[in-house]
């Protein structure tokens, strides 16, 4: 088999394969994807903005709460490794004890 058959036999062959439905089913449903990635990151964002304007008031009446009840300080932070082992830094609001 010659050089030139060869290129032409992989071509054939390629063309085939990328006229193969499952291919072609993958490729559409990767874009569906790509779209349906968007619009959760719309909504994701939307809710957080939501959550954080509206619930502001009770996280400060929360931190209040804790500062009259207990000694030291509101927040607890902490480091955690992340995704791709990135540390970062957390906080989280101390428990309120109840007797």
């Amino acid at each position: 088999m010659t050089v030139t058959e060869r290129r032409e036999a992989s071509e054939i062959l390629a063309m085939k394969i990328l006229d193969h439905s499952l291919i072609r089913d993958a490729v559409l449903k990767a874009a569906e994807r790509k779209g349906y990635d968007r619009i959760k990151r719309v909504m994701d964002l939307a809710i957080a903005i939501f959550m954080v304007t509206f619930l502001s008031p009770l996280w400060v009446l929360i931190a209040v709460l804790i500062k009259l009840t207990s000694k030291g300080p509101v927040l607890y932070s902490g480091m955690v490794v992340g995704k791709r082992e990135i540390p970062f830094k957390y906080y989280k609001c101390v428990k309120l004890s109840m007797g």
